[in-house]
């Protein structure tokens, strides 16, 4: 009898052990890797597959469309776009990824002439109730691809000023309702594109994206990005625990630990010397 106490004391301890470490693993994947996803920007370009790594991890994603988040182990990876189905590589890229930043990545340019791939930070903090944090990315091929101003239509409220071709505006904050936006062209003030009922949602992030040809095809469009809506800290979508239930187990792991324990302590006692 004395022997089975003792080994279900150990049990007990080691159970504890083992909850607390898985409990500690799914923690740190569900809050700490790196996020990227990816958006197919050029134009005049069929499909693209995605490789991470020199495995596939998206397939047949079309111009103007963009992936969901893919989750990476912090350090170097490299990513390689192929025409859909085919061996051919049409844009490379090799970089280093940060512990709990998301990214986008771009392919882009225009059929023919140049290509690139570029990647950006993506913000990871919330804006204030009421507010939405947005940023553009200018992609779009108009004649010898001048600098916009993204401004609200009909004013002079232009907080996203001089975009060139292959950049990232900084993030700034809208109140969170619906926009008319007009692109003009920074040097002359020509609108070059209107896009209409753009809306935001409180603490929300968002990026716009321009793409196309200006006068010509594919149209110059806009696409907006919810980047994130999650806060840091917070457990993204499809994870396995959330804040309370890491709560619960960790209680729980305390009380089976200091259950093993004192059932240990009780052994020691109760036995002979």
């Amino acid at each position: 009898m004395q022997v089975q106490v003792k080994y279900f004391a150990i049990m007990v301890v080691l159970i504890g052990i083992v909850v607390g470490t898985s409990v500690s693993n799914v923690q740190a994947d569900g809050t700490g890797n790196p996020r990227i996803r990816f958006m197919h920007a050029l134009a005049g370009l069929p499909n693209v597959d995605v490789y991470v790594d020199g495995a596939k991890q998206i397939t047949n994603l079309a111009y103007s469309r963009y992936s969901g988040y893919l989750t990476l182990t912090p350090g170097s990876h490299r990513i390689q776009f192929f025409r859909s189905g085919s061996t051919d590589v049409i844009g490379e890229n090799d970089d280093n990824y940060a512990t709990g930043q998301d990214y986008i990545m771009f392919i882009f340019g225009r059929e023919g002439e140049r290509r690139g791939v570029k990647r950006f930070d993506n913000q990871t903090g919330l804006p204030e109730t009421g507010q939405a944090s947005v940023r553009f990315v200018n992609f779009a091929n108009a004649p010898a691809t001048p600098a916009v101003n993204v401004c609200i239509t009909g004013t002079d409220d232009c907080r996203i000023p001089n975009v060139g071709y292959e950049v990232a505006s900084p993030y700034v904050l809208y109140d969170a309702t619906s926009y008319n936006f007009d692109l003009r062209v920074t040097e002359t003030g020509q609108t070059v594109h209107q896009e209409s009922n753009v809306s935001f949602s409180g603490r929300v992030v968002y990026t716009m994206v321009a793409l196309g040809i200006f006068e010509s095809e594919p149209p110059l469009d806009v696409v907006v990005i919810v980047d994130t809506n999650t806060a840091p800290g917070d457990v993204p979508t499809g994870a396995f625990l959330t804040p309370t239930m890491m709560a619960v187990l960790g209680s729980l792991l305390v009380l089976v630990v200091a259950c093993g324990w004192a059932i240990w302590r009780l052994f020691l006692r109760w036995s002979p010397r």
